[in-house]
């Protein structure tokens, strides 16, 4: 028995195919700026400081992403 999606079912897959969207394009966007400042900070140092680094390159990343894309979409 198939029936019709009501108005806000139908506005429920609209905002998770948005969501999803979203989504992708954050991680994307984030991956690659992350692995770009990475790279260019390659330097020879011990686990600890690169792991540090690592660290705050990826707080930076994602407040650059959530101002960037994820508030936008708001």
């Amino acid at each position: 028995m198939s029936r019709e999606l009501t108005l806000v079912e139908k506005m429920g897959v609209e905002f998770e195919e948005r969501v999803v969207a979203v989504n992708e394009e954050a991680y994307e966007l984030l991956c690659g700026m992350e692995e770009k400042l990475l790279k260019d900070s390659d330097t020879e140092s011990s686990f600890v400081e690169k792991y540090a680094l690592r660290t705050q390159v990826r707080m930076l990343v994602e407040e650059i992403v959530m101002q960037e894309v994820v508030n936008v979409f708001h």
